[in-house]
């Protein structure tokens, strides 16, 4: 009896991990967004995932899931090391006419997100 109570315990903490996910490591593309009107608004950071093979030729990585936090922090080390080079001559996010910085991430979650916010914050 006490054997099935802890196979259950396992396969209980084993859908629980599955529902929090994998450790994702991606590049995005980050720039300022703004909402509101012009007088009353305000600005946020906005995340894009990147998918054009192309950048993540120039990584020398692409995005990829694991199952444990140290490999996902190697990973994105080894993208990291050639982000400077990709974002030479991009204009950072506060200044004028920004393009946007690439970036890479690293989130615990069921599925890759397509960006960061989901939503734009709400207005109060």
């Amino acid at each position: 009896m006490r054997n099935r109570q802890i196979e259950r315990e396992d396969e209980t903490e084993g859908r629980a991990q599955a529902l929090q996910g994998r450790y994702w490591v991606a590049a995005y593309l980050a720039t300022r967004a703004r909402c509101g009107g012009a007088e009353e608004g305000s600005s946020y950071d906005e995340a894009t995932l990147v998918t054009d093979p192309d950048i993540y030729r120039q990584l020398g990585e692409g995005a990829a899931s694991f199952g444990a936090l140290a490999d996902a922090e190697a990973h994105a080390r080894a993208m990291r090391q050639r982000l400077a080079a990709l974002n030479q001559g991009r204009r950072p996010r506060p200044s004028h006419n920004a393009t946007g910085m690439f970036e890479v991430r690293i989130c615990r979650c069921p599925a890759l997100p397509l960006s960061f916010p989901e939503s734009p914050p709400s207005q109060g």
